[in-house]
């Protein structure tokens, strides 16, 4: 279905016309984030990391990346649920712009793999640990097998075939989020989650 038959409505029903114009942006707006992922991934190539670092807090970023996220999730047929801690007032040093696309890639991921779960839910929490800022996000879904586990961060780990399979992606996302994370003197990991799901910590300097 052309852009330009949706632009001009013809032989479409209101309805349809408004169903194909929300998937159209849906699509071309995740076309958009897998270019931004492989242009970020050039630039961490080509740089040290990202430009600026600054004291962050919580309530800010939330606020800034909070209506993507949700969406997103909304998009998939699924919620946002965040829980923070009352301490979370404390700032943390990062780059504000690359906590963001590591929030988007990791709602994402959840809402291509547990879309389908019986829990729909997508958890974002994050409290301080001792020197440390920590953001979890998890979701409720089938989580992750060994085999999955163990290529978990590796770049383009996602063949053709098994792109064809599974939910679409180069299976850059998660990697492209551990090397921003690294680069402002963070770690992401994944994390077990008691009663199944996935869950991938966040770690920022207080």
């Amino acid at each position: 279905l052309s852009s330009d038959l949706i632009a001009t409505r013809e032989g479409l029903t209101p309805e349809k016309h408004d169903a194909y114009a929300t998937t159209l942006q849906s699509e071309s707006e995740r076309l958009g984030h897998l270019v931004e992922n492989v242009l970020s991934w050039s630039r961490l190539d080509q740089t040290a990391g990202p430009e600026l670092i600054e004291d962050v807090a919580w309530e800010d970023q939330l606020q800034r990346s909070r209506p993507a996220l949700e969406r997103r999730a909304a998009q998939a047929g699924m919620t946002l649920d965040v829980a923070t801690e009352s301490e979370t007032s404390a700032s943390f040093q990062a780059n504000p712009t690359a906590v963001d696309q590591i929030l988007f890639n990791l709602v994402d991921n959840s809402c291509k793999y547990a879309s389908q779960s019986e829990d729909t839910r997508i958890e974002i929490s994050a409290g301080q640990r001792d020197r440390l800022f920590v953001i979890q996000v998890r979701d409720f879904g089938p989580g992750l097998s060994q085999e999955a586990l163990a290529t978990l961060f590796q770049p383009f780990s996602k063949s053709a075939s098994a792109a064809a399979k599974t939910a679409p992606g180069v299976g850059l996302g998660l990697s492209l989020c551990r090397r921003l994370a690294a680069s402002m003197n963070g770690e992401l990991t994944h994390v077990p989650s008691a009663g199944g799901g996935t869950t991938i910590e966040l770690r920022l300097p207080a």
